[in-house]
């Protein structure tokens, strides 16, 4: 496996990218958000078509990848859900919340939005 992550083929490594105009090797580190929260049972459908919304328009304009996930138990009547946005540019974040505030999602939303920031740790010399 290790070999794996430090192949050319690893998508980690090519999520990593490399600046050309400098001999020494520079890193530009990608973020990932993770954006989890509770959506009640009986609001699933409304939910789901603005997030729907929400992600193809991120998509187009920031040219990312996008995933929404759901943990497959339910807790009275409550599913738990996460957004998942990869490699996402500096100015992402407010546009995802200026977006959420005007299709009123967090509406559809138990509690609060959980925002988590990952970034790829490079494993190779």
């Amino acid at each position: 496996m290790g070999q794996y992550l430090c192949s050319n083929r690893s998508p980690i490594h090519s999520r990593i990218q490399r600046n050309r105009s400098d001999d020494r090797r520079n890193l530009k580190i990608n973020m990932d958000l993770y954006i989890y929260y509770r959506v009640r049972v009986d609001r699933t459908e409304l939910f789901k078509e603005r997030i729907g919304v929400i992600q193809q328009q991120l998509i187009r304009d920031h040219g990312i990848v996008a995933a929404l996930k759901r943990r497959p138990e339910q807790q009275q009547d409550i599913s738990t859900w996460m957004e998942v946005y990869l490699n996402v540019p500096a100015d992402f974040e407010t546009a995802l919340n200026q977006m959420v505030e005007t299709s009123r999602l967090s509406d559809l939303i138990e509690g609060g939005r959980h925002v988590e920031h990952f970034m790829d740790v490079p494993v190779c010399a």
